[in-house]
């Protein structure tokens, strides 16, 4: 494997965190986030009257642009980056700094707010992707047919890199100013949400969604793909209660065998009344569209693919600790062999094990993991977890971490895992 890690970071204990990693073409930058808040010895940027976030923002692009230059690019050659911040506040000043980075072209881009970052006083974590040398042969896509709410952030909708397309996080929104109640500024369409006039006319996540998987579509057949192109969506719910009657809606558009996909938990989204977001990655080729299903011992949700190939790169879908029931063992930490181990430690042997057996099937191996999310309802889980994974990649550790408003899908889970592969 074609393998450098360009920055590293230390974490608990003296773990050893990849925070920007060069794999092939690709490079994956995780978790990237400062303390920085005030002019002195750690060279940050703030102004007086200036928020903490740009400061740290300012840091971290600077941060982010001479890794991406040591390989041998540029941050033009970004084709997704994502966002978490602990509070609706930072990202409009995040936003001016992004600007003066990334001028007018802003990758595909996701932000939610989430209860907590993995650095207490950060006030955003960035992650992002490259692909070295992709700028000029890169599309932007800017298709009429979608709309974008009318936001400071400023991305592209969707930018296409050879057969691949990625898509912003988008959300059941209109620019086009049709919200009753906002009529002035855009927002939740009528169609995209429940009739006031009737006492019932089904759910509202419904609504939202099969809005939402419209505009995707089109999006989609704007850069020469197609919902049957889709490998891997990343779903952010505002309440995770709503999931069954969200899969109703997937199950409709993608059947039995879809994308690899998660389903997030999160605590707040840039449209007020939006109750969900869908970030995707797309191939043109989709006849090169390898999806393989899930194998008897594995929890994977209806509708997901275990795992899904295509070209140089695979997506595993959302990895949560399973038992033969297909849940989460109630009295897991008790078990009599791992007494002393915690429970945050136990939970990630078995998604380990669950991601063995995946990119078995999958003809991959732990080697070919590139870039690791993990989603924890708690702080203090993610040391034990993180530690774990180390262990088992024998490596510098491609993580990033950020605290979710839990239950996750699975009752009872306390972390769950999102998982990227470079095959080739």
């Amino acid at each position: 494997m074609d393998r450098e890690t360009l920055v590293t970071r230390t974490g608990a204990n003296g773990l050893e965190l990849a925070a920007i990693e060069r794999q092939g073409r690709w490079l994956f930058a995780n978790d990237l986030l400062t303390t920085h808040n005030s002019r002195g010895p750690d060279n940050s940027t703030q102004l007086y009257d200036e928020p903490a976030v740009m400061a740290q923002a300012e840091s971290i692009f600077s941060g982010l642009s001479k890794a991406i230059a040591s390989a041998g690019g540029s941050l033009h050659d970004l084709v997704r980056v994502d966002q978490y911040y602990p509070s609706n506040e930072y990202p409009d000043p995040y936003h001016v700094v992004r600007r003066r980075w990334l001028s007018s072209r802003i990758p595909p881009s996701t932000s939610v707010i989430m209860p907590g970052l993995s650095l207490p006083g950060a006030e955003v974590s960035v992650s992002a992707v490259a692909l070295i040398g992709s700028a000029a042969s890169s599309e932007e896509i800017r298709p009429e047919s979608v709309p974008t709410p009318r936001i400071s952030s400023g991305y592209i909708p969707a930018l296409a890199v050879g057969d691949l397309v990625f898509l912003a996080g988008m959300m059941a929104c209109d620019s086009e100013g049709r919200d009753l109640a906002r009529p002035a500024r855009g927002g939740i369409p009528p169609e995209a949400t429940m009739n006031p006039e009737f006492s019932w006319d089904g759910r509202e996540i419904k609504h939202q969604t099969r809005y939402l998987l419209g505009n995707i579509e089109r999006a989609l057949k704007a850069a020469g793909s197609g919902i049957e192109g889709i490998l891997k969506c990343q779903v952010y719910l505002s309440d995770i209660a709503d999931m069954p009657y969200f899969n109703e809606v997937w199950l409709e558009a993608f059947g039995e065998h879809g994308p690899a996909r998660s389903i997030i938990p999160t605590t707040a989204f840039g449209v007020n009344r939006g109750i969900i977001e869908i970030n995707t990655i797309a191939s043109r080729n989709i006849a090169g569209v390898e999806r393989i299903p899930a194998g008897d011992e594995e929890l994977v949700l209806r509708g997901d693919s275990s795992v899904v190939k295509c070209n140089d790169l695979g997506f595993v879908s959302g990895l949560i600790a399973p038992t033969p029931r297909g849940g989460l063992a109630s009295d897991l930490s008790r078990s009599a062999d791992l007494y002393y181990i915690p429970r945050a430690s136990q939970e990630m042997e078995l998604v380990l094990d669950d991601l063995r057996k995946r990119l078995k099937r999958a003809a991959c191996f732990l080697d070919n993991v590139a870039r690791v999310q993990l989603f924890v309802t708690t702080p203090s889980v993610l040391y034990p977890a993180a530690e774990a994974l180390f262990r088992a990649l024998k490596r510098p550790v491609p993580l990033s971490a950020v605290q979710v408003p839990g239950p996750l899908p699975v009752e009872g889970a306390q972390l769950m895992a999102d998982v990227w592969l470079v095959t080739e």
